[in-house]
């Protein structure tokens, strides 16, 4: 299943966004004499600020939808495709499975 992560916008107020930001300890970097410390607090301290006022959320990415597939023909077609299978599965007959094939190859055909 595929998944995109988003910011959420709705909701966002961007003067407490900068007046959080703007609040944060900067000056807690300069404690440490490590470059790669400084950097995790730096990423970390705006991580946390932007999570705060903009979390991530997860949506299910879908495929777009198909107009084609809303067409009189098709929809015939599909109709008579499910009535046929219904009705190959509960007679069990060699000449309704081959009208339900029939149908379904049709319908397929139609499509491509």
């Amino acid at each position: 299943m595929w998944f995109k992560m988003i910011r959420k916008e709705r909701g966002f107020k961007e003067e407490e966004f900068i007046r959080d930001f703007t609040s944060l300890p900067f000056s807690v970097i300069q404690a440490t004499d490590d470059p790669e410390e400084k950097l995790e607090m730096f990423t970390t301290l705006i991580s946390d600020c932007i999570e705060r006022h903009a979390p991530l959320t997860r949506t299910k990415v879908t495929r777009p939808p198909a107009p084609w597939l809303h067409d009189e023909e098709i929809v015939g077609l599909q109709n008579q495709r499910n009535v046929l299978r219904h009705k190959a599965h509960s007679l069990k007959t060699p000449d309704a499975w081959q009208a339900f094939r029939d149908v379904r190859n049709r319908l397929k055909t139609t499509i491509k």
